[in-house]
């Protein structure tokens, strides 16, 4: 069995065969650095900590308890002023902070050397400083966005053995916020998570409904937060990140993986060359409607009639609001004739795809809130918690308070 540190030297070696970055490792308990290159430590930490008054020693005041985010540590992607970005992570020991790797410097676009040292002027720095900057700053790596966002996924993996996607990555604007407030973005992004989940499962079932109830799912979570942000920088990262997880979410929905990277190629080209936060606005709106569309021609094209592709788009938005009579009454069928003509063709009696969509909303909440299993029964409109209790096992394998238990692990820190 590979350690971990061969993995992490392996994954070292092969981040290096494309891009020249840094990793540099600290210990957690001394933030003692292991490296010899004294200088490019110096810098390192200098530029890592540039937008914080008075900088500090280390990059940040490392508080390990915010940084646990349910059942353990993911990585951090940090960006600055000066158009820099770093990941992150810490690895743990016997259940403790052992060490903490950070792969970076890197910038994701083209910079100017001169707008990074007049960037640098307002800081009062000597002279001799400046100029090792800049010549450090010559030997950082222009990287593709969503290519450094993987590594992190792939540092991850390294410390772990986990798979994560890069939508579970942490992310920290040190440009904005000197005085970082990290517990409450650990928070924020849980927030996310109920949100992003059912508007992905949006693009994977090729579901136009969803634009009906765009707003409440924006309330769900922090997209709202996200787009009111008045940072270029920090919204075209979020369109970027988001845009990938669409063109995932689409191609496990049935859309070809040429015309999914083709449209996911076209919408980072146009996210980099915006300048205009309400035009990012407007392409990450337009992007979810492309994919939606064309997994929703891809998915049912011939396979269901219109009236019923619309009733099981109106079941999987909110399935605790529909039964066989209300759906067949707003599509102007009997209830009989619903009944059969939706297990003719979708395999399913209406009650079953009702049930199989209500369990979907509730692993979401299980994993996304605090909801006691009550409440969720409740929420769902299942006529008792034992009758959920035993359908969820019988989709799952396991009760619903196990789920929860597995899903979402308990922090060891108060």
């Amino acid at each position: 069995m590979i350690s971990t540190n061969d993995k992490l030297s392996i994954f070292q070696q092969l981040v290096a065969c494309a891009n020249p970055i840094l990793f540099t490792q600290y210990d957690a308990q001394t933030f003692q650095v292991f490296t010899d290159d004294a200088q490019s430590v110096s810098l390192l930490n200098l530029l890592f900590s540039i937008d914080s008054d008075p900088q500090p020693e280390m990059p940040y005041e490392v508080k390990f308890e915010d940084l646990y985010i349910s059942n353990g540590y993911h990585p951090i992607v940090c960006t600055n002023s000066l158009g820099m970005v770093w990941i992150s992570e810490i690895e743990e020991r016997n259940q403790r902070p052992y060490r903490i790797h950070v792969l970076g410097p890197a910038f994701v676009n083209d910079y100017s050397s001169q707008f990074i040292m007049e960037s640098l002027s307002r800081h009062h720095l000597s002279k001799e400083i400046q100029k090792d900057i800049q010549k450090f700053v010559t030997s950082i790596p222009v990287v593709s966005i969503i290519r450094f966002y993987e590594y992190g996924t792939m540092l991850h993996w390294c410390l772990t053995g986990e798979k994560i996607d890069i939508s579970e990555l942490m992310y920290i604007d040190l440009s904005k916020n000197s005085d970082l407030d990290i517990k409450n973005q650990a928070k924020q992004h849980h927030g996310t998570y109920l949100a992003e989940q059912r508007m992905l499962k949006a693009v994977h079932d090729g579901n136009l409904q969803y634009y009906k109830k765009l707003d409440n799912f924006a309330s769900t979570g922090y997209t709202e937060q996200i787009l009111s942000q008045n940072n270029l920088r920090y919204i075209k990262n979020y369109v970027i990140i988001y845009t990938a997880l669409c063109c995932r979410a689409a191609v496990d929905g049935g859309l070809d993986v040429e015309t999914a990277y083709t449209m996911s190629d076209q919408y980072l080209e146009k996210i980099e060359n915006s300048n205009q936060l309400s035009s990012l606005h407007k392409l990450s709106d337009a992007m979810v409607r492309d994919y939606i569309e064309h997994v929703r021609r891809a998915k049912y094209s011939g396979s269901l009639s219109p009236q019923i592709r619309m009733a099981c788009e109106w079941i999987t938005l909110e399935p605790q609001l529909y039964n066989i009579h209300n759906l067949a009454e707003k599509l102007g069928y009997t209830d009989y004739y619903f009944s059969k003509l939706f297990k003719k063709e979708t395999g399913k009696s209406v009650n079953e795809y009702i049930l199989a969509q209500k369990i979907e909303v509730a692993k979401e909440l299980l994993i996304s809130t605090t909801k006691s299993v009550a409440e969720i029964t409740d929420i769902l409109a299942i006529e008792s918690q034992s009758y959920f209790t035993a359908r969820f096992r019988e989709a799952t394998g396991m009760t619903p308070k196990a789920y929860r238990t597995q899903k979402r692990a308990p922090a060891p820190y108060p």
